[in-house]
C-alpha cells in the first residue's frame, strides 16, 4: 500500500504527516475517492467501517503500536469530546484503530479554548490564524514515552494538526 510521508515544519522540529489518499474539492470535481470521503464525514457506517480498515493497515504500516496514543482533530463547533454525544465518525475510526492495535484511543488529553470557524474556503494564512493557539494539553495529562498519533479527516493546509501538536509539545 502507497501511504504518502510529508512532514510539517514546528519550531526546529519536522512532524511526520501520513496521509491515506488525496482529497479533490468540489470545485475541482470530485472523484470517488473524495466522495467516499464526504460520505465517511457524514456518517455513512459503511464508508467508517471501509476507511478505519484502511487506516488500521496504514497505521500498522508506518509504525503504531501497544501503547501508542491516538488523538483526534475536533471539529470547528467542538471544545472537547463529549463521551455522553453520540460518537463522530472520527471517534468511530479511532475506537477501531485502538481496538484492533492495542493503543489507546484518548481524545480527552486536547481540547480547544474556543469554537473555531469552518475552515473550508480559508487561504492558509487565514487558517493558520484562526488554529494559532486554539488546543491545548488537558492540565492532567502526561504520557511518559508514548507517542501520540494525530488523527484529522482532510488535511488541508496542516493548520489544524500543527496547532494539536503544538499544544502537545
Amino acid at each position: 500500500m502507497d501511504f504518502p510521508k510529508q512532514h510539517i515544519a514546528m519550531a526546529d522540529r519536522l512532524i511526520p504527516l501520513h496521509y491515506l489518499c488525496g482529497y479533490r474539492a468540489a470545485s475541482s470535481g470530485h472523484d470517488g475517492i473524495s466522495k467516499s470521503i464526504l460520505k465517511f464525514k457524514e456518517g455513512d457506517t459503511l464508508h467508517i467501517a471501509a476507511w478505519a480498515e484502511v487506516a488500521l493497515l496504514a497505521l500498522q504500516q508506518a509504525g503504531l503500536g501497544k501503547g501508542d496514543i491516538l488523538v483526534r482533530a475536533l471539529g470547528h463547533q467542538e471544545t472537547a469530546v463529549l463521551w455522553r454525544s453520540d460518537p463522530k465518525p472520527m471517534d468511530a475510526l479511532c475506537r477501531f484503530i485502538a481496538e484492533k492495535s492495542g493503543c489507546a484511543y484518548s481524545p480527552d488529553i486536547i481540547r480547544k479554548k474556543w469554537k473555531t470557524e469552518k475552515l473550508r474556503g480559508m487561504n492558509r494564512a487565514q487558517r493558520e490564524r484562526a488554529m494559532d493557539g486554539a488546543y491545548e494539553l488537558a492540565p492532567v495529562f502526561g504520557w511518559g514515552q508514548q507517542r501520540v498519533w494525530i488523527m484529522d479527516d482532510v488535511v488541508t493546509t496542516g493548520s489544524t494538526v500543527r496547532a494539536i501538536a503544538a499544544a502537545l509539545l
